[in-house]
């Protein structure tokens, strides 16, 4: 209890978005999960954001605390041009924790993206990596 069910993928590219997206459907179907998104910087923002749309109705982005991050106006720009449902939290670790507030002991929190983002995620709750 008060801890949510948590999924940590480093699915960081369309490729990897789409088979995370694949085996989530498959091993959880008909389930949306909230979601906290960290990348680097990426041409094809809108194509992982339409792949994570199939199984998220909502996702926290944030940016990793690295020099080839995006900027957040960009991020959020390409995040509305999508039309995904999202909040921007530029810290990983207030973006985690935004998002284990707002999930239910029943719901999955799955977090993914740069190995960065996990990596601060994974220090915070003593993770072995």
């Amino acid at each position: 209890p008060g801890k949510p069910n948590l999924i940590l993928d480093c699915a960081h590219n369309p490729d990897g978005v789409r088979a995370l997206v694949k085996n989530v459907e498959r091993i959880y179907p008909a389930k949306k999960f909230l979601m906290v998104l960290g990348m680097l910087r990426r041409p094809d923002f809108p194509e992982i954001f339409e792949e994570i749309k199939k199984i998220s109705d909502k996702v926290i982005l944030t940016i990793p605390d690295h020099e080839r991050a995006p900027e957040p106006e960009v991020l959020a720009r390409e995040a509305i041009e999508s039309r995904l449902n999202f909040k921007l939290i530029t810290n990983v670790l207030e973006a985690y924790k935004f998002a284990r507030e707002l999930v239910k002991d029943d719901d999955i929190l799955l977090v993914t993206g740069s190995h960065f983002t996990l990596g601060e995620i994974m220090k915070f709750e003593n993770i072995p990596t």
